[in-house]
């Protein structure tokens, strides 16, 4: 989720907005994990907080938290901790990669789309090319054309054998 916005810093002089999205579910997921999934050092097994985030009708907006001031201090550092943890990987992994995003972000540029094998293939195949890449997708599109014609043959051989079975009762 972090790799789009450490990309834009690797390559450009600015970061702009279109990450927000990504950060926002990073950070849900750092703090469901921190939260409600036990998985922090400092907090352990306990779940902090209510499932019901939601205001209804009847609930107060003042209403607290079923935890203290010092655990939510320590809930936003580990969070922050993990976000920070993640984007310093992306970061990393992209920069002993830039050869390949550079690539990849070519090819999206004048092909608009590159399915998971493609982008397989660009992380595990030294020297890559656009031409190998676009191999790989003639190939899964001759291969599906001839899955649809298999079962269409197959449909209309079915009908046939009906409708004979039909006329001979």
């Amino acid at each position: 989720l972090l790799g789009g916005r450490a990309a834009e810093e690797l390559t450009q002089d600015d970061i702009c907005t279109g990450a927000s999205n990504d950060i926002e579910r990073a950070t849900d997921i750092a703090r469901s994990i921190v939260t409600r999934f036990g998985m922090s050092e400092k907090l352990g097994l306990v779940k902090y907080g209510s499932d019901n985030n939601e205001v209804f009708l009847g609930r107060d907006f003042s209403s607290g938290s079923d935890y203290s001031q010092n655990i939510a201090a320590v809930i936003d550092d580990e969070i922050h901790a993990l976000i920070a943890e993640a984007y310093d990987r992306a970061k990393l992994l992209l920069s002993q990669n830039i050869d390949k995003l550079h690539f990849v972000a070519e090819y999206l540029l004048s092909h608009e789309d590159m399915d998971g094998d493609q982008f397989k293939a660009v992380m595990e195949t030294a020297g890559v090319t656009v031409e190998m890449i676009e191999e790989i997708a003639a190939e899964k599109e001759r291969a599906s054309r001839e899955a649809n014609e298999a079962r269409a043959k197959a449909e209309a051989e079915r009908k046939e054998r009906e409708q004979a079975e039909a006329t001979a009762a």
